[in-house]
């Protein structure tokens, strides 16, 4: 993301608004986010939640009638499955209805504040050189390969899957999840409305997957990588160091209280710290051209380094915010998300599993790779949420060795202890039921492996 906009991100923007999943909108001057309150993407927002809620609820009806006439394990299964999938779009629509609002205030706010520490916006700054820095142009580039990566892994895993549940459509019309089923009579023009409308029910569930979880990886490694750079010696206070840097004589006056009887040989530094004579030598020589001696050479350091902590503490605020927010916007959504999610999992595995001898072995194949691509997700999208909880604890780790630059016993010293201690672990929630971290795969694992046995002792 670069300062004049959102960079490679407009491409998910604008992919959801076409598709109808969400009506972001890129409002002028394209660097504040905001959504679509009436016109051709409201309607066909609402025409897919439409689509979806009566999607919704002819799943349900015709595994009711599945249960209750035809309760062979295969029908039921293959009914829940596809139930399962409709739910995935619905709890997201239903999260974001009439909530638009919160939701883009949410991913707005994640995306200024990458721009402002990752992205390149200090350009316009004062004493900075034209174009990014060296080192948040690594970040930046960092971001846009995950993106790119992540959305390419998606749309390719949503390709196939779709080539394969449209294939079925075309090829078994009239299976009891198909509008198609219901038709007493052979009708050409009917069977093709019904395939259309299936397919077009596969993308949508497609592309609200790719909603969901693109967005929340991305975000993760984006707070990560701001995180990164705000810990002691990263990137972005080497950045404030060169384009932020305070008059020095006005903080030491503003600070002198906090210093003062500190003199370049105190314990702060100790022995590893100290120049060889050389470097002495000329450091004496470049702060006497300045116009300080020693002693005023080592507080200017040392009140540098309150400087940067300050600002290191202001960002991650910022960003702690940040993540309460998408909490509170995307949390709840987040878990009925999962929780669908996994209860499609037992279905799609249970299927080829116990059927891979009496169903057709295409349809056993289907069942299989799309159960494997869910899996695959997994591993990508849990360890991506929990990196942000590691992080939190490394920012406060790092400026505990920064202090050591702060004389011990001095107000400055205790004053900023206290603030990193209190600094809470940062980490992204399932609505409050569970937090996103590495370890929930094999929980998730673990739970489907559980239930697809249970499955096959039953049945």
């Amino acid at each position: 993301m670069d300062d004049q906009g959102f960079g490679v991100y407009k491409f998910y923007f604008h992919f959801l608004r076409n598709t109808g999943v969400f009506p972001y909108r890129i409002e002028y001057p394209g660097t504040k986010l905001g959504y679509h309150r009436s016109g051709p993407f409201k309607w066909l927002y609402y025409l897919n939640f439409i689509a979806v809620v009566f999607g919704s609820s002819f799943q349900f009806a015709q595994l009711m009638l599945t249960i209750t006439y035809a309760p062979e394990p295969m029908n039921v299964i293959a009914q829940l499955c596809w139930m399962f999938a409709m739910c995935i779009p619905l709890a997201n629509y239903l999260a974001f209805i009439r909530k638009e609002e919160k939701v883009v205030s949410a991913v707005d706010n994640w995306c200024h504040l990458e721009r402002s520490i990752i992205g390149s916006s200090l350009r316009g700054m004062a004493n900075m050189p034209k174009g990014p820095l060296p080192s948040m142009s690594a970040c930046h580039m960092k971001q846009n390969k995950l993106f790119r990566k992540t959305s390419t892994l998606y749309i390719l895993m949503g390709i196939v899957t779709c080539i394969g549940m449209s294939m079925q459509c075309v090829m078994m019309p009239s299976f009891p999840a198909y509008i198609y089923s219901v038709s007493e009579t052979e009708n050409e023009i009917f069977r093709y409305l019904s395939t259309a409308y299936q397919i077009w029910l596969v993308i949508i569930i497609w592309v609200h997957t790719y909603c969901t979880e693109v967005i929340f990886v991305v975000a993760a490694g984006s707070l990560t990588h701001c995180l990164e750079n705000l810990s002691y010696k990263g990137s972005v206070v080497m950045a404030n160091r060169q384009c932020d840097v305070p008059n020095i004589n006005d903080v030491l006056i503003r600070n002198w209280a906090a210093f003062e009887g500190k003199s370049k040989g105190g314990s702060a530094l100790g022995q590893e710290d100290k120049m060889n004579s050389a470097q002495e030598q000329r450091k004496e020589q470049q702060v006497s051209k300045a116009g300080y001696n020693q002693e005023t050479y080592y507080l200017a350091h040392v009140v540098q380094n309150v400087v940067d902590i300050q600002y290191a503490l202001d960002r991650y605020k910022d960003v702690e915010g940040v993540i309460d927010n998408i909490n509170n916007s995307f949390g709840r959504m987040l878990f009925n998300h999962m929780s669908v999610y996994m209860s499609l999992m037992c279905t799609l595995f249970y299927t080829p599993i116990r059927y891979g001898v009496t169903i057709p072995f295409e349809g056993s194949l289907l069942f299989s790779i799309i159960a494997i691509f869910y899996c695959v997700r997994l591993f990508i999208f849990f360890p991506a949420m929990g990196r942000i909880n590691v992080l939190s604890q490394t920012f406060t780790e790092s400026w505990m060795e920064g202090l050591r630059h702060i004389p011990k016993g001095k107000y400055a010293y205790e004053f900023y202890m206290h603030k990193l201690e209190s600094c809470r672990k940062l980490a992204f929630d399932a609505g409050g039921f569970y937090l996103m971290q590495k370890g929930t795969v094999l929980t998730f694992v673990s739970i489907v492996t559980t239930h697809v046995i249970v499955l096959l002792q039953l049945y």
